[in-house]
């Protein structure tokens, strides 16, 4: 169905399907993490996506979806039935991505390592318990003589960037890619704590990769970050990019992750609420219908378009209603990717 943008009609291909489907079996957390974006929650959901649900999914993805991401804003491994997900998972697609914080990936050790050929894991390192964690799944991995794709995603503040480097060279060991990411401040408290605009911060990450490049090279690692600066002609989503669909955890479809949920955030001091962005329910809607609807299409065309201000850099930022949500922007948008800090490539997004 053709949907309109100002004197031009705009028709989405008949074949335009997802890649990758990106599903929250949990929004509860055994972490309390302090920039955790579920510390500003304002609506309250699902704590687990149910299994029925999941089994609907998956089974009607077999043959059309090539990939899936277990995330969201809670740890995946906690949802009661994610060993039978993990299994069902598996089985269908061809490649299976678990991010996760890494405390329960021993008790799942055993489908795993069958299943090393689709599988990435994805770990936030927070402490040493992590890695050690991490270093037992991989003694396991190199007695069966076997390789696994991982990566490490390690969060850079005020705080700990002086430790940064001693920290990204004990993840060498473990993982094929270390990616160094800001927090999005959810906070006052956040705000200062974030590298965002840092001097000193984004120099720590520099020299690390800059002085320390040929050590993660031979090493086998790539370290790589996101930028610390706002650059106006960055604007890149990678859940469009990706062609990635957002279940949450009560089996709604969003656009992203960013405005899967009803929560706040702060960004140049500014408290900003994100108002919760869906388009159908899996439970009752096969993805591809819901993927195919002309509002969530003209979406991902005005995104992969870049038709969006920045907020983040316009001179009436701190004047501005329209930048206190994702509601609207000044060029008519609804919803606004406007601020987002994801696809100002100021934040990994676990895509």
């Amino acid at each position: 169905m053709p949907f309109k943008v100002d004197e031009w009609i705009i028709e989405l291909d008949r074949t335009s399907k997802p890649n990758s489907i990106v599903v929250e079996p949990s929004t509860i957390c055994n972490f309390s993490c302090s920039y955790c974006f579920r510390n500003t929650f304002y609506e309250k959901t699902r704590d687990f996506l149910d299994i029925d649900t999941f089994t609907r999914l998956a089974n009607y993805c077999k043959g059309i979806v090539e990939r899936i991401v277990f995330t969201g804003f809670g740890e995946p491994t906690l949802n009661p039935y994610f060993h039978e997900m993990l299994e069902l998972s598996f089985n269908i697609f061809n490649k299976v991505v678990l991010n996760t914080n890494g405390s329960r990936i021993l008790e799942l050790s055993n489908i795993l390592l069958r299943n090393l050929d689709k599988l990435e894991l994805v770990v936030s390192i927070h402490d040493e318990e992590t890695l050690k964690t991490v270093g037992e799944l991989m003694d396991m991995v190199k007695r069966r003589g076997e390789r696994i794709h991982t990566r490490a995603i390690v969060v850079v503040t005020r705080s700990n960037c002086d430790d940064l480097f001693n920290l990204v060279e004990r993840c060498l060991d473990f993982f094929s890619i270390i990616v160094i990411t800001n927090i999005v401040p959810i906070d006052e408290r956040s705000v200062e704590d974030s590298c965002i605009d840092d001097p000193y911060c984004e120099n720590k990450v520099k020299n690390i990769l800059a002085r320390q490049g040929f050590r993660f090279m031979f090493s086998g690692t790539c370290v790589k970050s996101v930028d610390f600066k706002l650059r106006t002609s960055m604007f890149e989503c990678p859940f469009v990019e990706s062609k990635a669909m957002f279940i949450r955890s009560d089996g709604r479809a969003a656009p992203c992750m960013f405005m899967s949920h009803g929560w706040r955030m702060y960004l140049q001091k500014i408290e900003r609420t994100i108002v919760p962005v869906t388009y159908g329910d899996v439970s009752d809607r096969d993805i591809v219908d819901i993927w195919r609807d002309p509002e969530y299409s003209k979406f991902r065309f005005l995104v992969k378009m870049r038709q969006f201000p920045c907020c983040l850099d316009c001179e009436l930022v701190q004047y501005c209603t329209f930048t206190l949500s994702n509601e609207h922007d000044c060029w008519g948008n609804s919803p606004s990717c406007a601020f987002c800090p994801f696809a100002r490539k100021l934040a990994f997004c676990p895509v």
